[in-house]
């Protein structure tokens, strides 16, 4: 029996050397449902080649020349549908869908793929001539141990970035399972503050909320640098309030603070505020409020909200205008909260025409965008009937949002809580 293989000893060991995996194997002898070679072809750089089907042993004898003879079934068939092998590439390993080694190379066509190789199968070579110079088993199993499977091992753990995935304010960063010996740990960041640094373990600031990253890089002399992954850290806070900077004397306006602003598990809100009535919590929805000034003089008032969370307690503070004399709104917005259905009314319109029906007509441009992501969710221009528009909201999520109203040189914001039933 001829399946080609050969065992090497190397004349150091590559014991606790992060760079070397010892390869996984399988001499079960059980069909592979893909077949994938990994070689390097005449010599060159790393190439890999794909057999998408299962694998089948030859079902006729293998004349390599030189009267050598491989007998049926002692080899995989591998049509190859993506790459091929060359010279160079003969003693490659096969690996099988759960990457584990099933064969080695021996040889077969020359050319591109659809192309048919022999790979000499590894549980053959496992009990070889029955000695231990012919024979795998005596060298991948010295204990006997019997074991049929192996999977793919690093000689030593790789190193790797540890620390929090999710910070307040700051986080301490280091290096899990470090190389032997003497190196260096060159550290960098994007949104903290120090954005570079050296040494083992590396502090950090947050400069903003949101998705951020530190990186390291180990140097050992004389041995190539190792360049870790970017680690991903999410810097937990709050958002401002959001709601109209003037109020009008008499008229409630809607502000929230956006949930996923809020660092940690969020245990409360608190709003309050100088000179203004308050009612919290709009459609259910903690983070909402309205809020009416009650003085009745031109002035500042104060709206707060304190956020109570696993991450710490925030406050955030608007100040507000309050506007004594009350409005000509170009447009009537209501309910609020709404449903299914947004009323928009206008008792003046202007650049309108009259219809043969004597009904007023006007192009108004609308358009309902989410507070907390900027998402654009109603986009449109509608001709009008005697100043009365219904805005459909049906698959709007619940939520706050900004609606815009164009017509003619007049635009109007105002804010909108959604909340469907």
């Amino acid at each position: 029996m001829n399946t080609d293989f050969a065992l090497m000893e190397m004349n150091s060991s590559p014991a606790n050397n992060a760079r070397f995996s010892w390869l996984g194997w399988d001499r079960s002898g059980n069909t592979p449902t893909t077949g994938t070679g990994i070689h390097h072809p005449a010599g060159d750089v790393m190439k890999i080649s794909f057999d998408y089907h299962s694998l089948v042993p030859n079902n006729s004898t293998i004349d390599w020349g030189n009267s050598i003879i491989s007998p049926v079934s002692t080899h995989w068939t591998v049509g190859y549908d993506h790459g091929t092998t060359e010279g160079g590439s003969s003693g490659s390993p096969l690996f099988d869908q759960n990457k584990r080694v099933i064969g080695q190379l021996h040889g077969g066509d020359s050319g591109c793929a659809p192309i048919t190789k022999y790979y000499g199968r590894f549980n053959l070579s496992w009990t070889g001539g029955g000695t231990n110079d012919t024979r795998l088993s005596n060298w991948l199993d010295p204990t006997g141990s019997g074991v049929i499977t192996v999977n793919t091992s690093r000689s030593v753990n790789v190193p790797s970035i540890y620390g929090p995935n999710e910070i307040c304010t700051t986080g301490t960063y280091g290096i899990s399972n470090p190389p032997l010996g003497a190196y260096t740990v060159t550290w960098s960041s994007s949104g903290f503050t120090p954005a570079t640094g050296t040494g083992n373990t590396f502090s950090v600031t947050a400069s903003g909320l949101g998705n951020d990253w530190v990186s390291a890089t180990i140097t050992q002399v004389g041995l190539p640098n190792i360049s870790l992954p970017r680690y991903s850290v999410y810097t937990k806070g709050y958002n401002p309030i959001v709601g109209p900077d003037e109020l009008y004397y008499g008229i409630k306006e809607v502000y929230s603070i956006e949930p996923s602003g809020v660092g940690g598990v969020v245990y409360s809100y608190l709003w309050e505020g100088t000179n203004l009535a308050i009612t919290p919590g709009i459609g259910g929805m903690a983070n909402t409020c309205k809020a009416i000034a009650n003085i009745n003089l031109p002035g500042k008032v104060m709206l707060t909200c304190t956020v109570v969370t696993s991450c710490g307690t925030f406050k955030a503070i608007k100040d507000i205008d309050v506007i004594f004399d009350s409005p000509a709104p170009a447009w009537k917005v209501y309910p609020n909260p709404a449903s299914s259905v947004l009323h928009l009314t206008s008792e003046h319109l202007s650049n309108t025409t009259e219809s043969s029906n004597t009904q007023k007509q006007a192009a108004l441009s609308v358009q309902l965008a989410s507070v907390s992501s900027g998402q654009v969710l109603r986009n449109q221009t509608v001709t009008i009937q005697d100043g009365n528009f219904d805005l459909d909201l049906s698959n709007i999520p619940n939520g706050h949002y900004t609606i815009t109203l164009m017509q003619g040189n007049q635009t109007v914001f105002s804010q909108v809580i959604v909340v469907q039933h």
